[in-house]
């Protein structure tokens, strides 16, 4: 998502992204991963320091006048999972075409990486 904010240039990125979590298994190490590499992009970012709901993270990217923000929560899905939900300036979700550009990085990089045998994925443990 780093490279679909520094397609927007320099003045989108300096604005920054806000990121929050919510109580799903390492949702936090989540959230400072993905701060490192928005930090790592040379993009601010303002990264709760408590669980927040998503209503919150929309008041934030507009409050601070972020241009995007990301919430780290599997949402719906079961416990055992987690996720990466991002949104665009006004706290709202991307465009349509804003979308398909982080869709897009995200099957590249994919194509790359080795899947995860299934024991490997984390059950459920609490950090």
């Amino acid at each position: 998502f780093a490279r679909v904010i520094l397609a927007e240039g320099p003045a989108a990125a300096a604005q920054g992204v806000a990121i929050c979590y919510d109580c799903r298994v390492h949702s936090q190490e989540f959230a400072r991963a993905a701060a490192g590499v928005m930090a790592a992009n040379g993009i601010p970012v303002r990264l709760f320091q408590a669980l927040r709901p998503t209503p919150e993270l929309s008041f934030a990217v507009r409050e601070y006048g972020c241009i995007a923000g990301v919430n780290v929560t599997a949402s719906h899905n079961p416990k055992e999972y987690n996720g990466y939900k991002v949104y665009w300036q006004g706290g709202a979700p991307p465009a349509p075409q804003l979308y398909g550009k982080s869709a897009f990085t995200v099957r590249l990089r994919a194509a790359h990486v080795r899947p995860l045998p299934r024991n490997a994925v984390c059950r459920g443990r609490r950090p």
